[in-house]
């Protein structure tokens, strides 16, 4: 269905993968309630409401001073360290002021309540991708709510087409959050003798370290580009690596992932990859020493090699692979 005259939303966000895919749901969901979307990593102001996350404003804190932001960007609070931004405005009068088409008024009126509430606060056990999902549905009001974000592989493209093929990313942005890189090499080469194909990716400066690591024990290949690694993900068998955007956008693809992290689940862990089936591999214990967690040591090859034993053997009972 074509709207008339129909709202023009502009989505700004910071350039990380997983934080962009997390709001590609919230992006779809006003899509398929007849707004009209743009996706941004860069501001513009021909949109009737901009929405983003606080962290843009130290992206362009030397372009656009910070309380020019309060002046046309809907702030949704995101989790810690954005108490520091104002984050909550009371736009209505500016949109009052601005738009005088009143069907357009009344379909923008509810996204101000995007920053009535910490998104992070909706739920303390549902992954963020589910919370963005029910944030759609209960804050803004948003009908025919889905976590999807739509994405369409090319036709040349067969899904899982290399059935024996695990894709390895054992880097993150953050290195408190990864694994060892010789306990990754150990799990290949014991995913190997079991009849895998285990394959490591990472981006262009990653690799300069890992070619070293690897030493052409394994394939590392070369991706230019992200749609080159969305489509060498996308007809791989599963994903085995750290929380990261690349296992993010992996499930996205619904491509199984089995997720390394660094914390027993119970404690809160909720940004997971939330879209196809996954589990979650951590330590028996962990140890928190002025600031600094202590884990990786009580996290064995061994474990996580049954773990994904187990994963392979639920996704053939569930017939995902």
């Amino acid at each position: 269905m074509t709207v008339q005259n129909p709202v023009k939303i502009a989505i700004l966000m910071i350039p990380a993968l997983g934080d962009a895919l997390l709001f590609l749901v919230l992006a779809n969901n006003l899509r398929r309630s007849d707004y009209q979307v743009t996706f941004f990593s860069t501001p513009f102001s021909q949109y009737d409401l901009v929405i983003s996350i606080p962290p843009i404003v130290d992206l362009y804190k030397n372009v656009i001073p910070a309380d020019e932001f309060d002046k046309f960007c809907v702030f949704i609070y995101t989790g810690k360290n954005e108490f520091r931004y104002k984050v909550h405005v009371d736009h209505e009068d500016r949109i009052r002021k601005i738009i005088n088409d009143q069907n357009k008024l009344q379909k923008i009126l509810p996204l101000l309540k995007a920053s009535d509430v910490a998104f992070s606060n909706i739920s303390r056990t549902l992954p963020l991708v589910k919370t963005m999902e029910v944030f759609c549905r209960t804050i803004l009001g948003l009908d025919n709510v889905s976590k999807e974000v739509e994405i369409s592989p090319p036709r040349t493209l067969t899904y899982q087409k290399y059935n024996k093929r695990i894709i390895i990313h054992p880097a993150s942005s953050n290195n408190e959050k990864n694994w060892t890189p010789m306990k990754f090499i150990k799990l290949a080469r014991l995913l190997k003798q079991q009849g895998w194909d285990p394959v490591f990716t990472m981006s262009p400066p990653e690799r300069v370290d890992w070619q070293k690591i690897i030493n052409n024990e394994f394939s590392l290949p070369i991706f230019s580009t992200l749609d080159e690694l969305a489509a060498f993900i996308y007809e791989s068998a599963l994903m085995i690596g750290n929380d990261s955007g690349v296992g993010h956008l992996a499930s996205c693809l619904n491509i199984p992932t089995l997720t390394i992290i660094n914390t027993n689940p119970g404690s809160g862990l909720r940004w997971r990859p939330g879209w196809a089936y996954g589990e979650l591999v951590y330590p028996t214990i962990s140890l928190n020493v002025l600031n600094r967690r202590y884990w990786k040591c009580f996290l064995s090859v061994r474990k996580v090699f049954n773990a994904f034993n187990r994963f392979v053997e639920s996704l053939r009972n569930k017939n995902l692979l």
